[in-house]
C-alpha cells in the first residue's frame, strides 16, 4: 500500500523483449523500496521481456513522468535488476542511453523518422549536419552517417556523454562534436 501511494508513475520503456521499468516515487525509503525490489524481482524471473527495472525520485509529484529537477546531494534514481542503458536499433546502427535519456517513445516509428529525415534532408555528403536537441544521437549517428561533420547540442548532460559513447562505439569520433549547452544566446 505504502509503495502504491508513492507512485507517481509507471513507466515502460524500450522495445518488445528488452523492456525497462521505471518507477517514479515521490519517496525513497524502506517501506517503499523493498516491495519495489520485490516486483523488479518477479518481473527479472517473468517471461514478459522485462530486462531492467529502476527505481526514479520526484518528492514534488511531478506532472512530468521524468521530472529534471530533482534534489541535489541524494540518492535520486537506483537500478534494481538489468542493464543501466536502454538500446535502439536502426538497421546496423545500435544506439545506447540511459533511462533517464529523452527517446522517442513509439519505437517502431524511429525507422520512419530517420527514413523522413534523410529524404528531407537529401544528400549530406561532404557538409555539415547540425542536430539540435540531439539527444543521444539518434540523429545525427544515423542520418548524420554520411555527412562529413555532425554537431549535436543537448542541454542534458546524460544525453551529451551517451551520444558521445555512442560515436565511440560506433567509431565517428572524428566527424562527430557532441556539446552540451542551452540553445540560446550564451551557447558557445
Amino acid at each position: 500500500a505504502r509503495l502504491a501511494a508513492a507512485t507517481n508513475f509507471a513507466i515502460v520503456r524500450g522495445a518488445p523483449g528488452a523492456l525497462a521499468l521505471i518507477l517514479n516515487l515521490r519517496v525513497f525509503d524502506a517501506a517503499t523500496v523493498r516491495p519495489a525490489k520485490q516486483i523488479a524481482e518477479a518481473l527479472a524471473a517473468a517471461p514478459l521481456g522485462v530486462r531492467s527495472a529502476f527505481l526514479y525520485l520526484d518528492p514534488s509529484g511531478s506532472a512530468y513522468y521524468l521530472e529534471a529537477r530533482r534534489p541535489a546531494g541524494v540518492l535520486s534514481f537506483k537500478r534494481l535488476f538489468g542493464h543501466d542503458w536502454l538500446e535502439v536499433r536502426l538497421g546496423d546502427v545500435g544506439l545506447r542511453f540511459p533511462p533517464v535519456v529523452f527517446s522517442q517513445v513509439n519505437g517502431p516509428m524511429l525507422p520512419v523518422m530517420v527514413a523522413q529525415a534523410r529524404l528531407l534532408l537529401g544528400s549530406l555528403q561532404g557538409r555539415r549536419l547540425l542536430d539540435l536537441c540531439c539527444g543521444y544521437g539518434l540523429f545525427g549517428l544515423t542520418v548524420g552517417g554520411a555527412a562529413a561533420e555532425v554537431i549535436g547540442v543537448d542541454v542534458d548532460g546524460p544525453a551529451i556523454e551517451a551520444a558521445r559513447a555512442n560515436a565511440r562505439h560506433l567509431g565517428r569520433v572524428a566527424q562527430t562534436r557532441f556539446v552540451a549547452g542551452r540553445l540560446d544566446g550564451d551557447l558557445d
